[in-house]
C-alpha cells in the first residue's frame, strides 16, 4: 500500500469511528490505487439498532469527502444481533 493509500485508509477508518452506533473493532480497511475496501464484521454498538443499507449509504456518502478516495467497496458483514 502506498503512503497515499495508507492515509486514505486512516481517513476511512475515522469515518467508522465517528459513528457511535457502530462497533467497527473487527473491520479492516485496505486501499489500492485510491479504491477502498472494507472487510470484516460491522456490528451495532451495544444498545443500538442499525439498518445495514442505511449505514452503507451513509458511510459511502460521507467518505466522498476523503481526498484521493476514488471509490469504496463495503464487503464487510453486518451483524445486527444484540449479542456481542
Amino acid at each position: 500500500m502506498s503512503v497515499e493509500d495508507k492515509m486514505i485508509a486512516r481517513e476511512v477508518m475515522r469515518e467508522f469511528s465517528r459513528r457511535r452506533n457502530l462497533d467497527a473493532s473487527d473491520v479492516k480497511i485496505s486501499v489500492s490505487r485510491g479504491i477502498g475496501y472494507v472487510s470484516g464484521i460491522i456490528r451495532a454498538a451495544p444498545g443500538e439498532n442499525i439498518d445495514p443499507k442505511v449505514e452503507i449509504k451513509s458511510i459511502q456518502e460521507s467518505s466522498r469527502r476523503i481526498g484521493g478516495l476514488k471509490g469504496l467497496s463495503i464487503e464487510a458483514t453486518f451483524d445486527t444481533s444484540s449479542k456481542h
